[in-house]
């Protein structure tokens, strides 16, 4: 019965920081458009319900896409959230400004991970290329 008690505790206080964790991370979300695209398409990456950061202490977001196949090659972001705002978008694959052609996405399954610097808001996403564009659907701006 002693060795019982303590057990029993512990499972409560594990069971109840689990619950204040996975309430932190629910607050926040991220989201990709389009779901199914071409190798030449943008995917817009949208993130919401970030923690608020003010002119003294910002709020940076990494946001690492993971590329399909065998390792862990991928491109990562550093988003600075304005003060006071909450949310980001950011165009993978877009234009950049300088007119040259960007190199076609490899076919496959791409997996989305952001994450505050405080590690209190965490999300995952994916979006999948196929190998021709989808029909009807057109290159996005």
């Amino acid at each position: 019965m002693r060795r019982f008690i303590p057990f029993l505790v512990a499972a409560v206080l594990v069971a109840g920081a689990g619950g204040a964790v996975s309430a932190s991370q629910e607050q926040c979300s991220i989201s990709v458009s389009p779901r199914v695209g071409g190798p030449d398409d943008a995917f817009i990456i949208r993130g919401r319900g970030f923690p608020a950061g003010t002119f003294e202490e910002p709020v940076h977001v990494l946001l690492e896409i993971r590329y399909p196949g065998p390792g862990r090659m991928g491109t990562v972001f550093f988003v600075h959230l304005a003060p006071g705002s909450t949310w980001f978008d950011v165009t993978f694959h877009g234009d950049d400004g300088t007119g040259e052609p960007w190199e076609p996405l490899a076919p496959g399954r791409y997996r989305v991970l952001a994450e505050d610097e405080t590690h209190t808001c965490r999300d995952r996403s994916s979006f999948r290329v196929q190998a021709e564009r989808p029909e009807g659907r057109r290159v996005p701006v």
